[in-house]
């Protein structure tokens, strides 16, 4: 009881920076962003730093201004843009992608095939924990509450065709490893 009392009186603030919303630490009146390192490279007014690592990618670049406020956070347009897309259809920040894609191994979380420059890993989700979310033109936004990892195209396809079954899938990899060996004996290949 007296826990859920002192959760309800905390305000919460949002992150000058990143605008995440966090809960101020206790003594500290002004805190303006949620993390010492948000605070560091947001420059209101002063200098901007030499470097910058972009959110998207961990790239460095040479920051620039966005408006009057603050410096860029992405190194790109298209870091930006792929940045936007995680948020507005998966719930996503691209630090919790980029954590994500190294708890992995740096690839997909089936074959193990890594992004390409032209391709990045897409986001699966289970399907069946948000429905209600999806549009008419098959934009998926999820809660990010059901998202299981990152997959390369190919694979994220293939578990699709098999409605994220996994009995059916089970069942499609006996059924290569049976109609290998079949095969193997009609051209006489003895096991």
């Amino acid at each position: 009881m007296a826990a859920e009392r002192v959760a309800t009186q905390l305000e919460l603030k949002s992150c000058l920076r990143c605008h995440a919303l966090y809960a101020p630490r206790p003594g500290v009146a002004a805190q303006k962003f949620c993390s010492e390192l948000c605070g560091t490279n947001y420059r209101a007014n002063g200098a901007l730093p030499a470097s910058l690592r972009c959110e998207m990618c961990r790239a460095s670049f040479a920051p620039r201004r966005v408006g009057a406020q603050r410096p860029s956070l992405y190194c790109s347009q298209r870091c930006k843009g792929q940045a936007c897309r995680l948020w507005a259809k998966y719930r996503m920040r691209p630090a919790t992608y980029l954590d994500l894609l190294e708890r992995q191994g740096g690839g997909c979380a089936i074959c193990g095939k890594p992004p390409t420059a032209d391709r990045a890993l897409v986001v699966d989700h289970d399907h069946a924990c948000c429905p209600y979310l999806s549009d008419a033109r098959h934009r998926v936004q999820t809660c990010g509450n059901c998202n299981r990892g990152l997959l390369c195209v190919a694979c994220n396809v293939a578990i699709g065709h098999m409605q994220d079954d996994p009995d059916r899938l089970v069942a499609a990899a006996a059924y290569l490893l049976t109609s290998r060996d079949v095969l193997g004996l009609i051209k006489g290949d003895a096991p």
